[in-house]
């Protein structure tokens, strides 16, 4: 029976009651026994560096912190002009989502500068997997 790695403990009260192996165990062993025996079939310790790294792909951390770089960088990015009509709010995806304040601005930033926006990033942080902007309308 091939058990999947959680965090789990022989004793969580919660995790005893929802698996029956403990049950089984203590049952077949005895309850002095059977608590040493359940260890042995728990899965094997994960070390916190493969936790933390699980929860920063689960939880878009690593974004959250390529957009805080993005925000502090921006008008080296883009110049005072654009930094005054927009502003980067999410990544998502590889996809940057920047906030623009008029639909005249959002079709000029579409049309002519995505891509030159993107190569800059790219230049600057390479590291960063950013494919494509969609510009939106603020508020």
């Amino acid at each position: 029976m091939t058990r999947s790695k959680k965090l789990i403990s022989p004793f969580n009260e919660k995790w005893r009651k929802s698996d029956p192996l403990p049950s089984v165990l203590e049952e077949w062993y005895g309850s002095q026994t059977g608590s040493s025996e359940l260890i042995s079939h728990l899965p094997d310790p994960v070390s916190i560096q493969e936790v933390v790294g699980e929860l920063m792909k689960k939880s878009d951390i690593s974004d959250n912190i390529l957009i805080m770089k993005i925000k502090s960088e921006w008008e080296d990015i883009v110049g005072r002009d654009i930094t005054d009509v927009s502003s980067p709010k999410l990544i998502k995806n590889g996809v940057l989502y920047v906030e623009v304040i008029n639909s005249v601005w959002m079709m000029e930033l579409r049309n002519y500068s995505r891509k030159i926006i993107v190569e800059k990033i790219q230049s600057l942080h390479p590291e960063m997997t950013i494919k494509d902007i969609i510009f939106v309308p603020s508020g």
